[in-house]
């Protein structure tokens, strides 16, 4: 990011782009506001890009996207809660972070999702629970720890009055982030999902080091409830690819052993926020919060947030810990174990007793702290605002810092400056599965085959991807007023009855594989009743399948 911490705010809302600057400031930005794509300079030299969009529009998204700096993230406001559109918004460019929803706008939220982006220091529930609301924190690494721990939470929402329509959604949330971190996430010494070995319930208990932590509170407005892994295999495009297959493909349930497609989709429909924080093949944290007094549960945040590491892989954002866990990485941060966090958490951890976990209270949260001490200086003046940013007031309570900017008259919506589809793409394939083109709402999770999609004149990034087969492919094409057209002939390997191909990415569950052209693949395979694993040496050959073993 550098050192700068400069953030533009899109929107032609004069009073949401008052809101909008008090909450960046609060996380510490030098915030302003433009109310227009034509008042952004070329290139956009800022930290953070923030865009409220009047009506849901990837191409927008990725007009700003060409012009960002290295390194440069973006927060879209959408003017509605809606999944599908909120999905949308997160697949339109790998530079937007995270999705909140202009309707229901918190300037806590806002705050505390730039405050992640500009400052790294991610993890753990007192970067989303305010300061002094207590946090309770267990070991969890058998299925018997899973339902205990889930028992628990429960009780203690019972105990502070929590309706028992959120309890439900709460207790179906942590079960599915608990599944993932004790089945899905945890890998051997090779890197290999450890349910290749044995799936399900029927596995020992994790090894202290590798076991979850499950950590929850609750602030009287918001419950919150995060599980950390060690293991930080989650991917952004696993998260799109899941929740856009549940949103659009007709057999929405994912049948894998150790599918998360499913379980993603019902936590993005329990949940007013769904977060993921990830530290690539060191952590993964997955975060939900719960509106309790709300009329009925919506998802209004989504996001997935990197930890900020230097050159050498240092945390930037603070000391060497993810949460209440030291963290010792390798000179490689790729390898998949790349990191070993101390065995076990302290029971019943409290956010304003830190040094009970051997945790200094100003180490590397500390800017965070001193931006919620700003928000809550500026709670009044937010408080006031917020009603107008939809509808109405005269003149607002307060200005933020930047108040001498030009207010021109409001314009219409933003408008989208991508050129006009000069060309068109057809794609055809002798295999089942989806596509979609980065940044093209025309082309976005179209079934196969993609005839004559319009496209913009330029370069392209396409995905094809499908189930059965598995089906994982990109290309790149150029259009330049032209139609192109791709013949895809993919290869099939496909397992005999009474056994599975395997998988690092699916677990053993797959019956056919899909390959892109002629060539030799290394795979494995599994009986459904033995268990027994071998490896194999497949020739492939476009067009053809091959039965194995």
């Amino acid at each position: 990011m550098g050192d700068g911490r400069g953030v533009i705010a899109i929107t032609p809302d004069k009073e949401l782009g008052k809101t909008l600057r008090i909450a960046l400031t609060a996380a510490g930005a030098e915030a302003r506001t433009v109310r227009s794509l034509g008042e952004l300079p070329r290139p956009i030299d800022a930290s953070l890009v923030v865009l409220h969009q009047v009506e849901p529009d990837e191409k927008t998204v990725a007009e700003i996207a060409r012009h960002l700096s290295n390194g440069t993230q973006m927060i879209v406001l959408l003017p509605r809660g809606d999944l599908a559109a909120t999905v949308a918004a997160l697949r339109s460019h790998d530079r937007v972070a995270g999705v909140l929803n202009a309707d229901r706008i918190r300037t806590q939220e806002v705050t505390a999702m730039a405050t992640r982006l500009l400052f790294g220091d991610i993890f753990g529930l007192d970067k989303v629970l305010p300061w002094g609301a207590r946090i309770h924190s267990m070991s969890v690494g058998s299925y018997d720890d899973k339902t205990a721990a889930i028992e628990r939470i429960s009780e203690f929402a019972t105990s502070i009055g929590v309706r028992r329509k959120y309890r439900e959604s709460i207790e179906q949330c942590c079960d599915e982030m608990l599944m993932n971190a004790l089945y899905d996430a945890p890998v051997d010494e090779d890197g290999r999902p450890l349910t290749h070995k044995r799936p399900g319930r029927g596995r020992p208990p994790l090894a202290e080091q590798d076991r979850a932590v499950i950590e929850y509170g609750c602030d009287g407005q918001r419950f919150a409830v995060a599980v950390r892994d060690r293991f930080g295999r989650f991917e952004r495009s696993v998260l799109i690819r899941y929740l856009d297959k549940c949103l659009h493909s007709a057999q929405q349930i994912d049948q894998k052993v150790g599918g998360a497609g499913l379980g993603l989709y019902l936590m993005s429909n329990s949940a007013t926020s769904l977060m993921f924080n990830i530290l690539p093949g060191v952590v993964t944290e997955c975060v939900c919060t719960f509106d309790i007094g709300a009329a009925k549960v919506e998802l209004e945040q989504l996001g997935v947030f990197r930890e900020l590491v230097d050159d050498q892989g240092r945390l930037i954002g603070g000391p060497e810990r993810v949460g209440p866990f030291p963290v010792e990485r390798r000179r490689r941060p790729q390898a998949t174990p790349a990191a070993v966090l101390a065995s076990g958490a302290a029971e019943e951890t409290a956010a304003a007793a830190p040094a009970a976990e051997g945790k200094s209270p100003v180490g590397g949260g500390l800017s965070f702290a001193l931006a919620i001490a700003v928000l809550l200086i500026c709670g009044g003046i937010a408080a006031m605002i917020i009603p107008r940013a939809f509808g109405g007031g005269s003149e607002p309570a307060a200005a933020a810092p930047g108040a001498g900017e030009a207010e021109p008259s409001p314009p219409s919506p933003v408008p989208a400056t991508a050129p006009l589809p000069s060309g068109s793409l057809t794609v055809r394939a002798n295999v089942p599965g989806f596509i979609t083109v980065d940044g093209n709402p025309q082309c976005y999770s179209r079934p196969l085959p993609l005839e004559g999609c319009a496209l913009p004149d330029g370069r392209h990034h396409v995905h094809i991807y499908g189930d059965d087969p598995l089906v994982e492919h990109s290309f790149w094409v150029e259009i330049a007023g032209t139609d192109v057209v791709r013949e895809l002939e993919f290869a099939l390997v496909e397992a005999r009855p009474g056994y599975l191909l395997v998988s690092a990415d699916y677990g053993p569950s797959i019956r056919r594989v899909a390959f892109l052209g002629d060539g030799t693949h290394e795979l494995e395979i599994v009986g459904e009743d033995t268990g027994k694993r071998r490896k194999l040496t497949v020739p492939v050959h476009e067009g053809q399948t091959v039965l194995v073993p």
